[in-house]
């Protein structure tokens, strides 16, 4: 959908490298909170958006 957006939660550094977590359905962002923590220590910028029909999405 043009135009639209999905709630996201971002960590780490603005110019590290980007790696973008996808939950499954039905879960939500928080679904990844083990692995975020050792990617943003490992130097990279993590985005998390929830999906359409999830979380706050």
């Amino acid at each position: 959908m043009i135009g639209s957006s999905s709630p996201a939660r971002r960590w780490g550094d603005r110019d590290a490298t980007l790696v973008v977590l996808l939950h499954g359905h039905p879960d939500f962002w928080y679904g990844w909170r083990d692995q975020i923590s050792a990617l943003v220590e490992a130097g990279f910028r993590v985005v998390v958006p929830d999906q359409r029909g999830c979380n706050l999405s």
